[in-house]
């Protein structure tokens, strides 16, 4: 979840909530997941799905940023400790992507020509390209790749604070 608040306006209850969903959700998934693969005595390859957000504070989502801290140590964590489990774990940590959940914001002109003229590529993601990035490093291509963060924003990182 991506509520857009400021921080000062942010409820104890909103930091719960988005803690609870993004960062417990993934360690929950991540973990049982991973118990399974260890279970069935094979390895496995999991990916997390983090932001560019880890990377780059914004003042309506200081919360959310958070979050997505975590889930990237978590994944680069996880990937060190279930290397021994032949499980690598790896996170993608997307800039802006046309989403169901991204509609609203980027649906608005001064938003849309924010990220544009920011991002190097000057287009908005396609969720398809993010899941080649998935699909490739859960493919055996990725077989060398674990603790991993991968950022996925077009060259957006480079001018994220102009």
């Amino acid at each position: 979840i991506n509520p857009f608040m400021p921080w000062h306006e942010t409820k104890i209850e909103d930091f719960d909530d988005l803690f609870e969903t993004n960062v417990r959700g993934a360690w929950v998934v991540c973990t049982e997941g991973a118990k399974q693969m260890m279970a069935e005595g094979h390895g496995g390859a999991i990916v997390m799905i983090s932001s560019i957000s880890a990377h780059v504070g914004s003042p309506d989502q200081v919360a959310y940023c958070g979050t997505k801290g975590a889930i990237s140590m978590l994944g680069k964590a996880l990937g060190a400790v279930l290397g021994n489990n032949g499980i690598r774990v790896n996170v993608v940590e997307p800039g802006a992507v046309a989403t169901n959940m991204s509609a609203p914001m980027l649906d608005m002109p001064d938003v849309l020509k924010y990220y544009i003229d920011r991002i190097a590529l000057h287009r908005i993601a396609d969720p398809s390209e993010l899941a080649a990035t998935v699909a490739f490093l859960l493919s055996d291509d990725a077989s060398y790749v674990t603790s991993a963060t991968l950022l996925v924003d077009a060259g957006f990182i480079v001018n994220a604070e102009l």
